[in-house]
């Protein structure tokens, strides 16, 4: 069974329209009162309190309400009214005072990685663990240079390679890594040598 589309007369459509215009004017009191965004003149039903603000349509409500949101976060941005934790927590946590300070060293590239790569060692459960400061050690014991190439650090980037390699279930302790540059760990691939 098909649905028969509803014919409206032309009297019809005309109340349709009115009556989606908004509120009827009160028989009491016919008062009118214009809108603060678009300055279109209504009537306002007695029930409504004067003092409030009034708008012609939820359209104009909502684009008040909105400007007035994005009014509050640029005086925010600007700093002009700060709440009192902020003022209170402003300087103190902030380069050296802060809690978590490591002397500059956190901005980096060389640390930046390094935590990187040891984060997907942690994710794929390789047993042992060593610091950025014992890695750093280590080069300085190597001398900066490749044991392989014998070629020193400013040349070439030394990488940290495993003995023992981790598909061969070596683990990620110190005692396990020596420094290599790029091509000679990709050259020893999963061999077992120590230089």
């Amino acid at each position: 069974m098909t649905k028969v589309k509803r014919q409206f007369t032309k009297d019809h459509k005309i109340k349709l329209s009115i009556s989606h215009m908004g509120p009827r004017p009160d028989r009491k009191t016919g008062k009118t009162i214009k809108c603060i965004i678009c300055d279109k003149e209504f009537y306002i039903k007695k029930y409504r309190i004067i003092d409030n603000p009034r708008f012609c349509s939820l359209l104009c409500k909502g684009k008040y309400f909105r400007k007035k949101r994005m009014s509050k976060k640029s005086e925010f941005k600007e700093g002009e009214h700060r709440s009192l934790k902020t003022e209170f927590k402003k300087g103190q946590t902030v380069g050296e005072k802060n809690i978590n300070w490591k002397g500059g060293i956190s901005k980096t590239r060389d640390y930046i990685l390094f935590y990187k790569r040891k984060r997907k060692l942690l994710q794929k459960k390789v047993p042992g663990n060593h610091t950025l400061k014992e890695w750093l050690d280590l080069k300085s014991k190597y001398n900066f240079t490749c044991p392989c190439c014998h070629l020193s650090e400013p040349e070439i980037k030394l990488t940290e390679d495993h003995i023992i390699p981790i598909t061969k279930d070596g683990n990620n302790n110190i005692e396990n890594i020596q420094p290599l540059c790029g091509s000679c760990n990709s050259k020893k691939n999963v061999k077992i040598i120590k230089y």
